[in-house]
């Protein structure tokens, strides 16, 4: 599918950036093809509009000052009017050479910082009814820190606000970040809302201290030996700057070391007096500030060399982070910091305590009331902060607690704040349809169609796409399953069209009263199997696999291994050989409960995969039963791309430092593993093994459903024969079909 997201800015280092830019990845990795829109600033736009840059553009800030000075007059009605026309013009030009279908709004309904180009995105999207838009709100002009900035009181700015902020539209939906903002919304504008709240991908690989990373400490000033304290987020008074330099000047206090505080982000010209503000306030109680923003920038900005490090390298160098922010939408550095992870001191902001806290997060709170001093500073109790400071020098010394305290709180957050199971909600979209099969309706999605398509052939970043032009097809109200069948199998043609009707008719084949056999799929080797066995059990509708790996903590003794061989359930050769003969009971036992299984319920495939079903035991397991038919395939990626694959993996699991003192054993490990390739690839039986040896995960997928066509096809040759090319020929006589099988 092709997907536009909207924001003033792109690419940087703001909480909504980042936003964007983790779920513009996933959404790329899910293989949809993504579009930018923003101002002329963002490295990585398609379409850059001037006037988004909204505190530097010079006519936005005049419109706005006027807007919202209370007195508007027919002059400045007339250029909002005249720009919100020149911005739709721009859009449109977009769309008619990109087309996209969906489009994220980020923060254009719910600040009112760019009249003109809320006015454009809304007429836009009324003129455009086939494109389906969803307003993410980060923020609200209503919210506590904006309160009297956005007050109107003139008719034109009432309207305004009334009609844009948030508007009605049929092909709009809103999110936002945070039950407190949704019942808000509900509140003062009665427009339902989901909430979607920020998220992080917490499936990335860990960050890392590189070759790209490792002077950071020196360039910004660090000697080694201090309590390096790391504030992520904007400069700016709301986020509560203030309460970090009073936590580090009590901290300083309880602990011998140097404590320094890293500011690493920016901070708008508007906010020069907050700045000198804070440097006066840290300049008082001894604070020593690096503010490190002309070193530090976005991931892109690295990349492009516009900045030497990320925001992520900063936390690297980090011993806690400190998060005093006194109202956030939701709370993006904290979700950053729970990834990194470090232990946290925060504020307990309302939102925080409404949506994170119940969550189950191990963090260190400074208190939760704050006052305004007659400097307009924040501050909270001072016997609040001290024991904030003894709470996190006590776990910075026990590494037990420590450890305890971030490997929970990133269990929570994979869980709960996952960007991959987060993004799947915006996926689930509104023009899913239903079909009717023994009178049930059934709710047919792009995401579930699509799976079927990849099964066939179609490569992925276009199997989205497709499901939905097919979808678009199906009539108002429910359609058959038979009908959804000959739809899809029209939108084909060729070698996809015989592998997808081959792949549905001998599904529906197995789980007739025709079939005496169920397909067995066995899936062996190493590095990758289980990843790719959870994609074909969600592709192929398969209603889960059998993993049997964890079966040799039954049988083995655990003394017999180092633990950490123990944990990645792989031996030396002879042991392997030795694990493989003392399973083969229990994969036996395994397939005849299957078999019985299939008298009772005839699911149509049973998917069993672990590192011990060798060619060996595979052989033996075939012709030990004849009442199966059966698909062997081993992966099998080359030596280096295992240990590759094996290396990041035990990085991630074990970070750098724990890995490089147990060098001995993984290196003893990878050994074990090669001469374990070995013996699989050289037992192969090429007439009832398929081997698969890309460590790509699409290649692998694209050879196992080539693979796996091949076979039921030569199963459908002996079992029906004829009826493949009738169907797929005349994709409609699938009823003749149902009929035939009983």
């Amino acid at each position: 599918m092709k997907i536009c997201i909207a924001h003033f800015r792109i690419g940087l280092t703001d909480g909504v950036s980042l936003q964007i830019d983790e779920r513009a990845k996933i959404l790329e990795q899910f293989g949809h093809k993504v579009f930018f829109i923003s101002d002329q600033n963002s490295p990585c736009s398609d379409l850059h509009i001037p006037y988004l840059d909204y505190k530097y553009n010079l006519k936005i800030i005049q419109i706005q000052a006027e807007v919202f000075s209370g007195h508007v007059s027919d002059t400045t009605k007339e250029h909002v009017a005249k720009i919100a026309k020149e911005v739709e013009l721009q859009l449109n030009a977009l769309w008619e050479k990109n087309k996209f279908s969906l489009l994220f709004v980020h923060n254009f309904f719910s600040l009112p910082v760019c009249l003109p180009a809320t006015i454009a995105f809304y007429d836009f999207l009324k003129s455009h009814p086939q494109i389906r838009a969803i307003a993410v709100h980060h923020d609200f002009y209503w919210d506590p820190p904006r309160i009297g900035k956005y007050s109107p009181s003139d008719s034109y700015t009432k309207r305004i606000l009334k009609k844009y902020f948030p508007p009605k539209l049929p092909n709009l939906s809103h999110t936002v970040l945070s039950i407190w903002e949704k019942r808000k919304m509900k509140s003062l504008r009665n427009l339902n809302s989901d909430v979607i709240t920020d998220t992080f991908d917490y499936d990335q690989p860990q960050w890392l201290k590189n070759a790209s990373n490792k002077d950071f400490p020196k360039d910004i000033g660090l000697k080694g030996d201090e309590l390096v304290l790391l504030l992520a987020s904007r400069i700016r008074p709301r986020k509560g700057i203030e309460l970090g330099i009073d936590f580090c000047a009590a901290l300083s206090n309880l602990t011998p070391k140097k404590v320094i505080l890293i500011l690493p982000n920016d901070y708008h010209v508007d906010e020069t007096k907050y700045v000198n503000q804070l440097k006066q306030k840290a300049k008082q109680l001894a604070v020593t500030i690096l503010w490190v923003q002309e070193l530090v920038g976005s991931e892109e900005e690295k990349r492009l060399g516009i900045k030497k490090y990320s925001l992520w390298d900063s936390y690297l160098y980090a011993d806690a982070v400190l998060y005093p922010s006194l109202w956030e939408g939701f709370g993006n550095q904290f979700l950053e910091a729970v990834f990194a992870k470090k232990p946290i001191v925060y504020y307990e902001y309302p939102i925080f305590n409404t949506d994170l806290k119940p969550a189950g997060f191990k963090a260190i709170s400074m208190g939760k009331v704050s006052d305004i001093n007659k400097e307009g500073l924040a501050q909270v109790k001072t016997t609040g902060i001290i024991k904030a400071a003894k709470e996190l020098l006590a776990i910075l010394s026990n590494s037990k607690e420590y450890k305890k305290t971030i490997e929970s709180n990133f269990r929570i957050a994979k869980n709960k704040f996952n960007t991959k199971i987060q993004i799947r909600k915006y996926l689930t979209d509104n023009s899913e349809k239903y079909i009717k099969t023994n009178g049930i309706r059934t709710i047919v999605s792009p995401l579930m169609l699509s799976s079927r398509l990849a099964t066939c052939g179609i490569l992925f970043q276009q199997s989205y796409d497709l499901a939905e032009t097919i979808i678009s097809e199906i009539p108002e109200g429910a359609s058959t399953s038979d009908q959804l069948f000959a739809l899809v199998a029209n939108n084909l043609t060729g070698e996809t069209r015989k592998r997808y009707v081959t792949i549905e008719v001998m599904k529906e084949f197995f789980i007739s009263p025709k079939s005496e056999k169920p397909l067995f799929i066995f899936l062996g080797g190493l590095a990758g199997k289980t990843l790719m066995a959870n994609f074909v059990v969600q592709q192929l509708g398969i209603n889960q696999s059998i993993s049997l790996d964890n079966e040799k903590l039954r049988i083995a003794n655990q003394k017999d291994s180092k633990p950490y061989l123990w944990k990645a359930t792989y031996e030396s050769p002879e042991g392997y050989l030795k694990t493989i003969t003392d399973l083969y009971p229990f994969i036996l036992e395994k397939v005849q409960r299957c078999l019985f299984d299939y008298s009772r319920y005839k699911k149509w495939c049973y998917f069993l995969e672990g590192i011990y079903l060798s060619p060996t035991i595979l052989k033996k397991l075939c012709e030990s039963d004849k009442r199966m038919y059966y698909l062997n395939i081993l992966n099998l990626p080359k030596y280096q791309d295992i240990k590759n694959q094996y290396l990041v993996r035990w990085q991630n699991e074990l970070g750098v430092s724990v890995l490089k003192k147990h060098m001995n054993t993984f290196n003893q490990y990878l050994k074990n593993v090669h001469s374990i390739r070995i013996h699989l690839s050289k037992n192969i039986d090429s007439n009832s093994s398929y081997i698969i040896e890309s460590s790509i995960l699409e290649e692998r997928l694209s050879i196992f459903y080539l693979t796996l066509y091949k076979k039921l096809y030569e199963i459908a040759e002996k079992e029906i024969p004829g009826w493949i090319e009738k169907i797929v020929e005349e994709p409609n006589k699938i009823g003749q079909y149902r009929k035939f099988l009983g």
